[in-house]
């Protein structure tokens, strides 16, 4: 049994108006537990989740709920409001929750790089051993976007790590030209060697189609609708689209409500209920849009 420590990269939550289950982590967390467990059985994993009172706590039970695999078991601590989470955790209270004696851990799967060299001092002087680490970067800060000073962190965090997963390709060259305004060619060398793109490329002779085969006039946008996916560049070309032609839908299933293009005749909204219901519906949609994103995701 290999017992492995997920540590959280949590941006969402606490709050009204982010809920902490449309945290894009949560969903990755979710699908990748889910694969992994039809591949093998031997990994049991520890949780760290954020640690929410009153009427948010329900959050971080609904949370539970959707990571309830028979092989996990949730520890619950305060995780900072970002950008502060990729700054420090409570080291007094993680030392407290995470009871090695109880939980043998074997390995750890760190989310926040930028942090990894701090809890590898932890574990070294409080808890007395050094779990390897493999890492996963959902974003990397570029000058363009979110920069709050933390690259450099997340750079030497990935060094100390087995292998760091990052999102596609382009991101990882983006990284590696940013690390040249800094560091040294054999920093470099071992960045390129670590960052390994997951999952990987799709290939075409994978892809499944829709059961009879047929498909719909409908453009979907299979993203956040925000600014760094370059949503209002999509909403410009489906103006422009509309003047030349009508007989097709715009499928956003992460659109709001209360967003001004879910009025639209056109606009189709919604997950459509069930995972299955979703897939089926992706299938049937005759043009996919992949926004330009600022961070390289």
């Amino acid at each position: 049994m290999i017992r492995t420590l997920v540590i959280p990269n949590i941006t969402w939550g606490g709050s009204s108006k982010k809920n902490l289950l449309q945290d894009s982590y949560i969903e990755f967390l979710y699908k990748f537990m889910l694969g992994m467990k039809s591949v093998r059985e031997d990994i049991f994993w520890y949780i760290l989740l954020p640690l929410y009172n009153g009427k948010h706590s329900i959050q971080t039970l609904e949370t539970k709920k959707r990571l309830s695999f028979p092989n996990t078991h949730f520890i619950e601590i305060e995780i900072p409001r970002q950008p502060l989470n990729r700054i420090h955790f409570n080291v007094q209270e993680l030392h407290r929750k995470i009871k090695t004696r109880e939980y043998a851990i074997d390995l750890i799967f760190n989310h926040q790089p930028e942090l990894n060299n701090q809890y590898k001092i932890f574990f070294e002087q409080m808890k007395n051993f050094n779990p390897p680490t493999i890492g996963y970067s959902h974003f990397f800060e570029f000058e363009n976007v979110g920069w709050k000073g933390s690259f450099t962190s997340g750079i030497t965090g990935i060094l100390d790590m087995e292998i760091c997963y990052l999102n596609t390709e382009h991101q990882k060259q983006l990284v590696l030209e940013e690390i040249k305004k800094t560091f040294n060619k054999d920093v470099y060398k071992r960045i390129d060697e670590k960052l390994k793109v997951f999952p990987p490329m799709i290939v075409p002779s994978n892809i499944r189609t829709s059961k009879d085969g047929t498909y719909e006039k409908t453009i979907v946008w299979n993203h956040r609708t925000d600014r760094t996916k370059s949503f209002m560049g999509f909403q410009m070309a489906i103006f422009e689209l509309r003047k030349q032609r009508q007989d097709f839908k715009v499928w956003i299933p992460l659109l709001e409500k209360s967003h001004p293009l879910s009025k639209v005749d056109y606009v189709v909204i919604g997950l459509n209920e069930t995972k299955r219901k979703y897939l089926e519906t992706l299938r049937k949609c005759c043009v996919g849009v992949n926004g330009e994103q600022t961070y390289g995701g």
